[in-house]
C-alpha cells in the first residue's frame, strides 16, 4: 500500500501527486520529483525540515493517509541560523552546544564554524559537550571530527 502525497514545489509554483510508500525517506521523494536536480532541495513537512535518511513512517505518516509536504530550496545553515536569531559566530555556537541545542549545533558547524573552536576559558565545544554530559552533541562533534587529543589546563 502506497501514501498519496501532494507535493508542491516552492520555487516551480507547481504541485502534484505521487503515490509512494511509508517506508520510503525524503531523499527518495526528492529524487522521485526532482531527479539529479534534488541535492540542491529539501523536504518540509508541517513547516519543518526532514532529513534525507527520514522516513515517511518516521514522520508518522501511515500507508493510506495523503499528506502534503513542501519541496523548497534548501536554506543555507548561516542564513537559517540568522533568520532563528543567532550570530554566526564562534561563541554562539559554544553557547549552543552548552545549551544542548542539537539541531544549531550542527547549523554552525554546516556554517563554518570551526568544530575546534576555543571559547572563553579556553574551552573547547567537545570539553563543553562532556562538562554537561550531553552525549549527542558529543557524537555531532566526533563525526565532524572534534580533536579529541585537545586538552585544558585546569588552574
Amino acid at each position: 500500500m502506497s501514501i498519496s502525497i501532494t507535493v508542491r514545489i516552492e520555487l516551480k509554483g507547481a504541485s502534484e501527486v505521487c503515490a509512494i510508500s511509508a517506508d520510503q525517506t525524503a531523499g527518495q521523494l526528492l529524487e522521485q520529483v526532482l531527479g539529479e536536480d534534488g541535492q540542491d532541495y529539501e523536504v518540509l513537512y508541517a513547516g519543518n525540515p526532514v532529513g534525507a535518511n527520514t522516513t515517511l513512517s518516521g514522520l508518522g505518516i501511515m500507508d493510506g493517509e495523503e499528506v502534503e509536504v513542501v519541496i523548497g530550496k534548501r536554506m543555507s545553515a548561516k542564513l537559517y541560523l540568522k533568520q532563528e536569531g543567532f550570530e554566526v559566530t564562534g561563541a554562539e555556537f559554544i553557547q549552543a552546544v552548552e545549551s544542548g541545542k542539537i539541531s544549531y549545533v550542527q547549523k554552525f558547524i554546516d556554517a563554518g564554524i570551526p568544530v575546534d573552536f576555543v571559547g572563553e576559558h579556553n574551552l573547547t565545544a567537545l570539553l563543553v559537550a562532556s562538562i554537561n554530559g550531553n552525549a549527542e552533541i558529543l557524537e555531532i562533534l566526533l563525526q565532524n571530527g572534534a580533536d579529541v587529543s585537545q586538552y585544558h589546563k585546569l588552574n
